[in-house]
């Protein structure tokens, strides 16, 4: 019988370094359902169908929409024997309402000019007046300018003279002088183009409209949530709601305010808060992807240093890019291109690295994923990838400049973005509360957690 007997084995300690920190709280008191939890495919699918047959009517508002800009063109032929000297062309009519105007100038080759590009000198000035009193008034000197040939025709590329989007005047007279007569042109031709009131109006009720949805949702999702203390929402709740809050400044419902009483401070105003909803959606979007392999673990500040250092540029670049931009499109006539040059390819390079960033976050959380999180993984990159192709649809009609004249422009951005952010809140919607039979031990001076910190 002894024979029989065979020693224990000893059992071998597993290393520390291989466990999980699984979080096990107050938690499982009270389980937070959200939409994304609860719904099957089909039922996400048609919800995607439905978002995503709303964003095409909207663009589709957008394409047959009103013009953004009417343009006027005025011919003046040039003299093969005297220049032209002080020849004053007034622009009457103007109200704060067309938003935005600019005065560019093209010439008309003749026949048997043969060079690909000729050079042009010139010099004028811009008076810009409100009831016959002083508002604005340039020079710009002599200076040679370069014009290129359009393929097909005896028309050259334009030259930009003046812009403002600040029009507290009514009218804006241009005076032209050509020293000398020009043998390989045959006459200039102006063009004035001025924002379209219908336009104005056009931004005003489609702000005011996504704003009033915006809040409807930040107000309802708040209200299913009161009965949580905050440390119980899911991370996806504790970034949705800050979300749907900014979307309502970003869309800016009291622009109407501008269009009719137009100033500098809210040009910047609605510039910062762009930058400040742009970078906080880059934000979103990086935690989103990246907490799904968090599952069941708390997610420390560790976690999010690298994306608010990330996204803290952003804000910055844009902010400094946009502002700088804005302001010189204010009675502009001698844009600084060096700067502009400079702070746009800032811009292009964080945007950039951005997009590394995000790729790198959803390989990674693409790999390592847990099997409960990969239907969520995949609801989230179908909608991100949607909304990218969408955008880069409308892009590359601006591109080829096809509806280049209409109000796509403007609303692709805001109806991408609000349609997103709808969607987020939809899947991120408090379903359903379960109340779970657990009486264990509770401290209750332990401290509250943070507002990010992942509790789930």
């Amino acid at each position: 019988m002894n024979d029989l007997q065979t020693p224990l084995e000893p059992i071998e300690k597993e290393s520390s370094d291989d466990m999980v920190n699984i979080q096990i709280e107050e938690s499982l008191v009270r389980e937070t359902l959200m939409a994304i939890d609860s719904a099957n495919f089909n039922e996400d699918l048609l919800t995607l169908i439905v978002f995503g047959v709303i964003l095409v009517f909207v663009i589709l508002s957008g394409i047959y929409g009103p013009p953004v800009n009417i343009h006027k063109k005025y011919s003046y032929p040039f003299s093969k024997d005297s220049p032209i000297t002080n020849i004053k062309i007034p622009f009457d009519a103007i109200l704060p309402i067309n938003s935005q105007n600019s005065i560019s100038i093209a010439f008309m080759r003749n026949s048997d000019a043969i060079a690909n590009n000729l050079s042009i000198t010139f010099r004028y000035s811009i008076s810009c007046t409100h009831n016959n009193t002083q508002r604005f008034m340039a020079s710009h000197p002599h200076d040679e300018y370069i014009v290129y040939p359009i393929n097909g025709t005896n028309l050259t590329t334009s030259i930009t003279l003046f812009t403002d989007i600040i029009l507290d005047y009514n009218k804006v007279e241009i005076d032209l002088t050509f020293d000398h007569p020009y043998t390989h042109f045959s006459s200039f031709i102006l063009t004035y183009s001025i924002g379209t009131p219908d336009h104005a109006y056009f931004q005003i009720y489609f702000r005011f409209l996504f704003s009033i949805v915006s809040a409807i949702f930040l107000a309802l999702m708040l209200y299913f949530l009161r009965g949580l203390e905050v440390k119980l929402w899911h991370l996806e709740q504790k970034l949705t709601v800050p979300l749907v809050a900014l979307l309502i400044f970003y869309n800016n419902p009291f622009y109407i305010f501008h269009v009719y009483n137009p100033s500098p401070v809210f040009v910047i105003l609605d510039r910062i808060l762009d930058s400040i909803f742009h970078s906080y959606m880059c934000f979103f979007i990086l935690v989103l992807f990246d907490s799904l392999r968090y599952k069941n673990r708390k997610t420390d500040r560790c976690f999010y240093i690298p994306k608010i250092i990330m996204c803290s540029i952003i804000l910055i670049v844009y902010s400094i890019h946009g502002i700088y931009d804005k302001l010189h499109l204010i009675a502009e006539h001698n844009k600084n291109y060096n700067t502009t040059a400079i702070t746009s390819v800032a811009e292009m390079v964080v945007y950039l690295t951005f997009l590394l960033y995000t790729i790198l976050s959803i390989l990674i959380s693409a790999s390592r994923v847990d099997v409960t999180e990969r239907y969520k993984f995949n609801i989230y990159l179908s909608s991100g990838l949607i909304a990218v192709i969408i955008m880069g649809a409308c892009q590359a009609l601006s591109s080829f400049k096809l509806f280049s004249e209409s109000s796509l422009s403007f609303v692709i951005k805001f109806a991408v973005e609000n349609i997103f952010s709808f969607l987020m809140v939809y899947f991120h919607w408090p379903y359903e509360v379960l109340m779970d039979e657990y009486n264990g031990p509770q401290d209750n001076n332990e401290p509250e957690a943070d507002f990010f910190v992942n509790e789930q």
